[in-house]
């Protein structure tokens, strides 16, 4: 009995071994696809094919997902959910679509899965399926809720078309096979949708030059598209039936440059929306009005964040006949309108926002040329010295000096007083030890074809350490003798003019609307200065003395100050400047004639914000050589672009030309309400006997609210 139970326990102990064996063959069974899948080629998001294998494990398959790659080997490029599965003998075929996000191009596909309570992938085998995929164009409709049921235009650059209709939730696919960028896409409402009613016509535009793309259509895009032709004369209808010569559809570059205006002129929705936008390709957590995917929500349905938050609140778009004339936005109590002009292969949108309770309003003013065909030589000619200059930046890195950077800068070059050694001397500190990643023309504000004089914005990303940045920058170029240099505005001094509320606080105490006007000119340089406008706002009419103050520290030299404001704008807060008004300063150098520039005012606001710390006065309370904390109000009428804290000190009068006046500057975030900034106690090595704390907070195209706080 003893050897018996003894037996009994190794064959139990071997069973133990054995099960788990048992157990796993199932999932080991070695699946096979066949060679292509079927039909072996479509286009992505537009069509579906199968995938048929055997060797897969009993029971019903569930979850199956099929994955892309460039080759039979992990990882993914792009993977999509089984639309079925079918048994048929030993054989099982799976349906999917291929996915939207796929390129055009060559792929092995295989597949993941549960059958049963057996899990598979044939990956393990490996076995794959190999598949084309073709050209197609995808995107989504939207007047503030999903599209649905509308017919669907794309013509490309030949005049060839691919039709389709928009699905429920607005998106459409149409096959691009055969096409040729850029294209052009019209969306015909079959229904209403809010305000605007069936048969509403919405146009958009290939925002790159794939010929596989993503294509959104809405009141923006169709702002884009319609004011690229509207500037040059065309009915966009016409051009959309026959796209070639004049008629041919905008560049890529032509379409970031319109992008560059619409984008400021809706920033206050899109920063209430969380929406970083940018004109170019889409990096780092922004989006492309046009080319990145985004949801539309239906009717009934109001989305907080994301662009079609935005697209919810436009709540008209009036054309005539081709031209667009009025967009308006709107959450109560803040309404936007939008005012579209066209001249000359100018667009200018002209926006005010105002509270309909409080009844302050802003206004802006965004101008550009569209490019073309008669204009992209020049956009060539300045990318090509501004790689130059990226070139000089990066290689040079933090030994950067001015003298690197003076190949880029006209021998006649002139800007703000400064000339080419000088201001190359300046902007060598700025931009020593960074990598400019990237740095080419975003858009052209204005072109001189007589003088071949061009200024232009220039986008730029740039790394220094860990850190990258991009933004904008706006430069004058010259073609001088077949290349485009620095040229600068020409300006003897540099001019400054500013529209918007203001909030004096502490021992001096002002609230109004007012204009700031001030020149400066490197020490030395000028003798005074005036300002005047058809508006008689100032205390002596419409033309003001600028009385010179302070010397401002600066480097490369210091500079010589002449400013002065205006009366306040009554009855405050309902007025503002009008955008396009013009200021002429007249500068008088120490020796020749005076000189005369014309500067428009382009924004303007009547809202004020509000310094709620410190409240105390006495210099005492300014806190010198330690840090002063500082809150603020934001204000509610423009998106705000820039936070500026100036802590200005003094070590005599403030208004006295012998004063040398020191500034502390601190940029906290755009949506910040609080900093600290530590003003020092002297100034030029003296000690400081008057100080205030200035706060700017700005908008685009230079408009601002102000606050300071006097001690």
């Amino acid at each position: 009995m003893k050897r018996s139970g003894v037996r009994l326990a190794k064959i139990l102990r071997a069973a133990l071994t054995v099960a788990p064996i048992l157990l796993l063959q199932p999932a080991a069974l070695s699946q096979s696809l066949t060679a292509s899948a079927n039909p072996p080629s479509g286009g992505a998001g537009l069509n579906d094919s199968y995938l048929t294998g055997s060797g897969f494990p009993a029971g019903a398959i569930t979850g199956a997902a099929v994955h892309f790659g460039t080759s039979c080997a992990a990882p993914a490029v792009a993977s999509g959910p089984v639309i079925q599965v079918t048994t048929q003998g030993v054989l099982r075929r799976f349906e999917f679509l291929i996915p939207a996000s796929l390129s055009p191009g060559s792929y092995q596909v295989w597949l993941s899965g549960t059958a049963g309570a057996t899990t598979f992938n044939t990956l393990n085998t490996p076995s794959c399926s190999a598949i084309g995929v073709t050209a197609s164009v995808t995107g989504t409709a939207s007047l503030g809720a999903a599209i649905a049921g509308a017919g669907v235009t794309l013509v490309d650059a030949n005049g060839n078309t691919a039709t389709g209709v928009t699905a429920s939730d607005g998106t459409f696919t149409l096959s691009s096979a055969g096409l040729t960028p850029p294209y052009l896409v019209k969306v015909v409402t079959a229904s209403t949708s809010g305000p605007f009613p069936a048969g509403t016509t919405l146009y958009s535009v290939s925002a790159d030059g794939n010929v596989s793309t993503h294509i959104n259509v809405h009141v923006l895009s169709d702002l884009i598209l319609r004011s690229f032709y509207s500037a040059q004369g065309i009915d966009p209808d016409t051009a959309f039936a026959n796209p070639a010569g004049a008629n041919a559809a905008p560049t890529p570059v032509a379409v970031q440059a319109l992008a560059s205006l619409v984008i400021p002129a809706v920033q206050l929705w899109l920063n209430n929306a969380a929406v970083n936008a940018t004109p170019g390709p889409p990096a780092s957590g922004s989006i492309n009005l046009i080319s990145s995917p985004f949801t539309a929500y239906p009717a009934g349905v109001t989305p907080t964040a994301g662009l079609d938050a935005v697209l919810h609140l436009i709540t008209s778009e009036t054309i005539d006949p081709g031209d667009v004339t009025n967009v308006t936005i709107a959450n109560s109590p803040i309404t936007e309108t939008i005012t579209p002009a066209y001249s000359g292969g100018d667009v200018t949108l002209n926006t005010t926002t105002t509270n309909t309770v409080t009844g302050v309003s802003s206004s802006e003013s965004f101008m550009g040329l569209v490019i073309t065909s008669a204009n992209q030589s020049v956009v060539s000619g300045i990318d090509a010295e501004l790689a130059v200059l990226a070139s000089i930046v990066t290689t040079n890195g933090s030994a950067l000096t001015g003298a690197e950077l003076l190949p880029v800068y006209g021998p006649d070059y002139l800007n703000d007083g400064l000339n080419a050694t000088q201001a190359a001397a300046a902007f060598a500190p700025e931009v020593a030890g960074a990598t400019v990643n990237s740095l080419q023309v975003q858009s052209i504000q204005n072109l001189n074809s007589a003088t071949d004089v061009a200024d232009v914005i220039a986008a730029y990303t740039i790394t220094e350490g860990s850190q990258s940045q991009s933004g904008t920058t706006e430069w004058i170029f010259k073609n001088e003798g077949g290349t485009w240099l620095m040229y600068g505005d020409q300006q003897i001094a540099s001019l400054e003019l500013q529209a918007g509320g203001r909030h004096y606080e502490g021992t001096s105490s002002f609230t109004g609307n007012i204009v700031e006007a001030g020149v400066e000119a490197p020490v030395g340089t000028l003798s005074g200065a005036t300002v005047s406008s058809s508006l008689s706002i100032w205390s002596s009419g419409i033309t003001q003395n600028l009385p010179e103050g302070p010397i401002q520290v600066s480097s490369p030299v210091n500079l010589n100050q002449f400013r002065a404001d205006s009366n306040p704008i009554l009855p405050f807060p309902k007025t503002v400047i009008p955008t396009s008004t013009s200021f002429t300063f007249t500068v008088a150098p120490v020796s020749g004639p005076a000189v005369q520039y014309t500067v428009p005012s382009n924004a303007d606001t009547t809202e004020t914000i509000s310094i709620t710390s410190p409240t105390a006065t006495g210099l005492a309370h300014a806190n010198l050589g330690s840090p002063l904390q500082v809150q603020w109000t934001l204000p509610q009428t423009f998106a705000v672009t820039s936070i500026e804290i100036d802590g200005q000190t003094f070590n005599g009068p403030e208004n006295s030309p012998s004063t040398l006046q020191c500034t502390t500057t601190v940029n906290p975030a755009t949506n910040a309400t609080s900093a600290s900034i530590t003003l020092p106690s002297t100034c030029g090595g003296s000690p400081v006997v008057n100080a205030w704390v200035n706060l700017n907070i700005g908008g685009l195209n230079g408009l601002t609210s102000g606050a300071w706080f006097f001690f």
